[in-house]
């Protein structure tokens, strides 16, 4: 690790030299090489694929956020090493159901579920944010993207979280989550919490029961911090 780190160094300082800011983006690019300097896997990625330290250098040279935000969850590194992927217009309903796959074969864990969809929501603010910053989404598109991936976010974490509730008595649940707020009128932001509500329309005689274990569950589900961050901040205050 000592010796790919010497390696990264030099190319490292040069990159950031080339953009406006350099000593800023060089700071910003060590606190993610300090970050990652006893993994070895990331430090190879670096060293095997140069290409992918110019990509880090324009964004980190072009936003504190994000290079935070990258420093943070390393394991987007990945994301760099092909363009063609990084900069796609999401494809929502291939994504979803590439989700919803992952989640239902980690079944039973609700851990790992938990963090496939942290994985799954990282993976995705990444890539908008670097289209974002490449100028190809307006603002409204990308709060469309932004406010469209925690709907996503929100029915998968719906669907995992009623099939993991005890003695549930239907299928599908009689139950909503309705967005108010900037996500209900599709103007999310990166850092936007989710202003909610449950509902439920149930004549069961334990649906009082089942639905508030539910919307528990899934306030937990979506708030708690775990190994691989968080989801999003939730506010089910109704105003």
């Amino acid at each position: 690790s000592r010796v790919k780190l010497d390696k990264l160094l030099p190319p490292i300082i040069e990159v950031a030299a080339s953009f406006a800011n350099p000593e800023q983006t060089l700071e910003r690019m060590l606190r993610l090489i300090e970050t990652i300097c006893r993994r070895e896997a990331y430090l190879s990625l670096l060293v095997e694929h140069p290409q992918t330290l110019k990509r880090i250098a324009s964004l980190y040279s072009a936003s504190p956020w994000v290079s935070a935000y990258l420093t943070q969850h390393p394991i987007l590194l990945d994301e760099l090493l092909d363009a063609r992927l990084l900069y796609a217009p999401p494809q929502w309903q291939e994504l979803g159901a590439r989700l919803a796959t992952e989640l239902d074969i980690a079944k039973g864990d609700q851990e790992q579920q938990m963090d496939i969809l942290r994985h799954f929501q990282h993976t995705q603010i990444f890539r908008l944010v670097s289209q974002d910053l490449a100028n190809q989404l307006t603002l409204e598109t990308l709060s469309d993207h932004l406010s469209d991936l925690a709907d996503l976010i929100l029915a998968q974490t719906l669907r995992c979280c009623w099939a993991s509730i005890n003695n549930r008595h239907r299928e599908q649940p009689a139950f909503s989550i309705i967005g108010y707020g900037k996500l209900g009128g599709k103007e999310l932001g990166y850092a936007s919490d989710l202003d909610i509500i449950f509902l439920y329309d149930d004549d069961h005689e334990n649906a009082g029961e089942l639905y508030a274990r539910l919307a528990k569950r899934i306030n937990t589900w979506l708030s708690t911090l775990t190994p691989a961050g968080l989801l999003y901040e939730v506010d089910l205050r109704l105003r």
